[in-house]
C-alpha cells in the first residue's frame, strides 16, 4: 500500500468515528441525582421527633370525629417505643387514642424496612447539622461526609418507615419516609429477635453503591 493509499485509508476512518460513537452512544448514560438533604436516624428522640411529625401530618388532613387505634404488633425493638411516641404526640394534637381496636376506630400502622449499602460512610454529629425537624439530623444524599466535629466516619445504610392510617381495611392515609442509620444499628429496625453481640441477619434490600 503506498504513501497515498494509505492518507485516503485513514481520512476514511477518522470520517467513520462520528458514526461509530453515534452507535455505541444509544444506551441512557447513568447520572446521580442532585444532592439532597435526607435525615438520620441516631438517638430516641428522633423518633420522638418524627412521631410528631406523623402527628401534625394527620392533624393536617385527618378529621378528629374518631379514635385512632395504634397497632403495637410489629416486633421490631423501635416500634413499642415508637408507638408510645405516638400516642403522646396524637393526644397533644387533640387526637383520641382508642387502647384497643374497636369497630370506629381508625388504625394505624407502622412498619419498617431496611436497605443496606455497601462500603458508603458518612462523618456526622448532632448539632453541627441541625434537622428540619428540630433534632433530626440532615445530612446530604450522595456526599460521602459532611462536617463536623468528630471527625468519625461510621459506615451508613438506610430505613424506611412506613406508617398508614387504615379505615376498615381501606388505605385513608400512608406515609413513607426514608432515613440514613448507623449500619451497626439496623438490628432496631428489624423483627428477629434481639440477641446481644450477636451478628444480625437483616431481610433487606442490598445495594452496591459505585463512587459516593
Amino acid at each position: 500500500m503506498n504513501t497515498m493509499t494509505k492518507t485516503l485509508a485513514g481520512l476514511a476512518l477518522l470520517a467513520s468515528t462520528p458514526v461509530l460513537a453515534s452507535c455505541m452512544s444509544q444506551a441512557p448514560y447513568p447520572m446521580t441525582y442532585s444532592f439532597a438533604a435526607q435525615k438520620k436516624l441516631q438517638a430516641a428522640e428522633h423518633w420522638k421527633v418524627y412521631a410528631h411529625d406523623v402527628a401534625q401530618t394527620l392533624n393536617s388532613k385527618v378529621q378528629k370525629d374518631r379514635p385512632i387505634y395504634i397497632d403495637r404488633a410489629g416486633k421490631e425493638p423501635v416500634h413499642p417505643i415508637f408507638a408510645n411516641f405516638l400516642e403522646e404526640q396524637l393526644l397533644n394534637s387533640g387526637f383520641r387514642v382508642a387502647p384497643t381496636e374497636t369497630a370506629d376506630a381508625l388504625k394505624l400502622t407502622t412498619s419498617t424496612k431496611v436497605i443496606v449499602h455497601e462500603n458508603k460512610q458518612i462523618s456526622s454529629s448532632v448539632g453541627v447539622v441541625p434537622g428540619i425537624l428540630g433534632g433530626v439530623l440532615d445530612v446530604m444524599a450522595g456526599s460521602s461526609s459532611v462536617e463536623d466535629t468528630s471527625k468519625e466516619a461510621k459506615a451508613i445504610d438506610e430505613v424506611v418507615i412506613t406508617t398508614k392510617l387504615l379505615d376498615k381495611g381501606e388505605v385513608r392515609l400512608s406515609l413513607n419516609n426514608a432515613f440514613y442509620v448507623n449500619a451497626d444499628e439496623t438490628w432496631q429496625y428489624d423483627d428477629a429477635p434481639y440477641v446481644a453481640n450477636a451478628a444480625r441477619t437483616v431481610s433487606s434490600k442490598k445495594m452496591t453503591i459505585i463512587g459516593n
